[in-house]
């Protein structure tokens, strides 16, 4: 191991260079603080990160902006990249027994033939009190069907609810709160404004990109480093309240450190004993199947499919939102599905999981057989959403460690929000203030 160098005044470390770590790291840099960004990939951004899809760059997992997303537009502008920003109305799909029906107004609600009349107005009355006047603060200890049935009735929970859950949880529904699906129909809600209540979503030139780029160079120019390829070995304290990290490469010491990885990747690089009990987080992972078609598949941005046999959670076409200008005259659709981080599908080999999808894409979309796909690309993450379970009694974990220099700062901690980038900014915002 190369000697332990000496921490430089007020020298920071951030672990993980995900979404979280580069915004994290640029204000502190913007702030005159010397920071080294520890990244275990090739490339920042997490899941925020962007992938080659053959003549452009775009996100690997998809990702909009909401209008009322006022934490992450102020960085955006903060960014000098709000002249970039591009907001469209996409329309929403559902698909019942391999038929594709629209699924954004309330006259493709009137005209939904697998609900009747009065099971429509339930579920449209329901959600929307669902979303907007629901306590949340008593959701964490009723499961999603002892919610859901009281304000939905049986029947709409049985043909429109239930299926969304088993293609979304799985059997893990059962064990989930209520609170997990409050945080998605209270965001969604949000995203409707004007008469005709559709959503508008947005994305910047570029995609993330974009974005991750400029949090990097304005890193770089403060005087900060963004050390990709560096896994963390070990954080562990060290002299006068300093903690030392140690990759494969060096030993350095730092007078704050903010990891911002699962509390469990913290607990691995820590000696034993030396962080406080707590139950571990439980995630949703995603592995999701992207095509690059020629053609676009469907005139709507995601279709809920109420079919747990099929392998995907659900249908996003990209290009209905960001439009195939800004991805080299290509169409993106990505194929989801949603899965517990522990769960056995993870471990089957890419091809034969890109083959299974696929199989079931060229089902739904005979055209993909007829020479319209251009690429096909797989990506996987064991732990993107973390999910509030029953009986969990302490969800989120503390900001602070136990040793006064070191933090975490992850997004188990967004106790009533779903995962998304504007949680992100908005829970930095609140937190790092009290801790430098």
């Amino acid at each position: 191991m190369p000697e332990t160098a000496v921490p430089h005044p007020d020298r920071i470390a951030v672990i993980g260079g995900g979404f979280t770590g580069l915004v994290l790291a640029w204000r502190l840099a913007r702030q005159g603080r010397a920071v080294t960004v520890f990244e275990n990939s090739p490339q920042p951004g997490g899941l925020a990160t962007y992938h080659d899809y053959g003549g452009f760059l775009w996100d690997r997992f998809y990702h909009v902006i909401l209008p009322q997303d006022a934490h992450l537009l102020g960085l955006i502008g903060e960014l000098g990249l709000s002249e970039t920003l591009v907001w469209s109305r996409p329309q929403t799909g559902f698909n019942v027994a391999g038929t594709f029906y629209p699924f954004t107004t309330p006259a493709d609600l009137l005209r939904f033939p697998h609900l009747s009349l009065p099971q429509k107005l339930r579920l449209a009355l329901g959600t929307a009190w669902a979303a907007r006047l629901a306590n949340p603060a008593k959701l964490r200890d009723i499961s999603l069907a002892d919610w859901l049935i009281p304000v939905f009735g049986q029947a709409v929970f049985e043909q429109f609810w239930k299926p969304l859950l088993l293609a979304k949880l799985g059997e893990a529904y059962r064990e989930t709160s209520a609170l997990f699906l409050w945080t998605y129909l209270r965001r969604l809600y949000a995203a409707r404004s004007g008469a005709n209540r559709r959503e508008m979503l947005g994305h910047v030139s570029g995609g993330y990109h974009a974005i991750l780029a400029r949090l990097e160079s304005g890193i770089a120019a403060a005087g900060g480093e963004v050390r990709c390829d560096s896994p963390v070995l070990a954080v562990k304290p060290a002299r006068d309240r300093a903690i030392a990290v140690d990759t494969a490469n060096s030993s350095e010491l730092f007078d704050r450190v903010f990891f911002t990885g699962p509390a469990s990747a913290l607990r691995a690089v820590t000696p034993p004993g030396f962080l406080p009990p707590a139950p571990e987080t439980l995630y949703l992972g995603v592995i999701c199947l992207v095509l690059v078609t020629e053609q676009p598949l469907l005139p709507f941005y995601v279709t809920n499919l109420a079919d747990s046999a099929i392998p995907f959670t659900g249908i996003v076409c990209v290009s209905n939102v960001v439009g195939p200008a800004h991805t080299g005259g290509s169409y993106l659709t990505y194929f989801p599905k949603y899965l517990a981080m522990n769960d056995p599908l993870f471990d089957r080999p890419a091809e034969k999981l890109s083959e299974m999808f696929f199989q079931a894409a060229s089902r739904l979309f005979p055209d993909l057989s007829k020479g319209i796909l251009k690429s096909s690309h797989l990506h996987m993450a064991r732990r993107v959403q973390p999910i509030q379970t029953l009986g969990q009694a302490n969800p989120a974990p503390p900001v602070a460690t136990g040793h006064p220099s070191l933090f975490l700062i992850n997004s188990a901690q967004f106790a009533t929000n779903t995962l998304n980038n504007d949680a992100v900014v908005e829970h930095l915002t609140k937190v790092l203030p009290g801790l430098i």
